[in-house]
């Protein structure tokens, strides 16, 4: 957490920078505290307004869109949208819960008073913190398979000892050894990532040192494959697939 006061300004070969509550970089909401709330509040909220009044236009409670579809449109595109900042735990479960009752109402055309909880079971559904669960332990998942990954040990070892968790992703890795085992964020595989995969063999590639060499070579090569396929014609043979 930061120390100090952070309401006075920064002065710049004479331009005054006055300090702010939250930035916004990369798509995402900073605050000074970094817990994610005015994310929540300014980037979610708002894209959620616009994405559930979008489930109403195409669908009402006795017309439109139908229930199957209207729920594989929210699953598959709607909650991804949603679910911005999966970090902010506690932030985020309380909007996504908001967002979600509101999505499953129009969904279903149930009653207001319907709860939120009833219409997950009646739809299948995850609870959101169920959800944002799950991307956390992918992501950790994710994270402790890459080669990298004695990065983040490295700087918990430089880190005080006054809390037994130094980030929120050894949090996750003791959830997990918890789950799956002792010791198994150390034990798991190490992926290294190709850009393409390791059996792909690339095409024979030759450089000829005269431009009237490469253009023979060329020649040849076409008469020769030329040659070939008139020879599997005549036997019957689909060059394509050589039977």
């Amino acid at each position: 957490m930061p120390q100090g006061r952070l309401d006075v300004p920064l002065t710049i070969k004479g331009v005054e920078i006055k300090p702010m509550d939250s930035i916004k970089y990369p798509g995402f909401y900073l605050d000074t505290h970094l817990t994610g709330e005015v994310h929540v509040q300014e980037e979610m909220r708002e894209k959620a307004a616009k994405l559930v009044a979008g489930l109403s236009s195409i669908a009402g409670s006795t017309w439109g869109t139908s229930l199957v579809h209207l729920r594989k449109i929210y699953m598959a595109v709607l909650q991804p949208q949603i679910i911005g900042f999966a970090g902010a735990q506690r932030a985020a479960e309380q909007a996504i819960r908001s967002i979600q009752d509101q999505a499953l109402h129009r969904i279903s055309g149930a009653f207001k008073r319907t709860s939120r909880q009833a219409l997950e079971i009646c739809l299948h559904v995850p609870p959101a913190e169920l959800t944002l669960a799950k991307l956390a332990e992918e992501a950790c998942l994710w994270i402790m398979t890459s080669p990298l990954r004695s990065t983040p040990y490295h700087v918990r070892g430089q880190a005080h000892r006054n809390d037994p968790y130094t980030s929120p992703l050894h949090r996750l890795e003791t959830v997990i050894n918890r789950k799956l085992g002792r010791d198994t964020t150390q034990r798991i595989e190490t992926i290294y990532p190709f850009v393409v995969p390791p059996w792909w063999e690339p095409p024979e590639a030759r450089i000829d040192n005269t431009r009237e060499e490469a253009i023979m070579n060329v020649n040849e090569e076409v008469v020769a494959a030329a040659r070939g396929i008139t020879t599997g014609l005549e036997f019957g043979v689909d060059p394509t697939t050589n039977r």
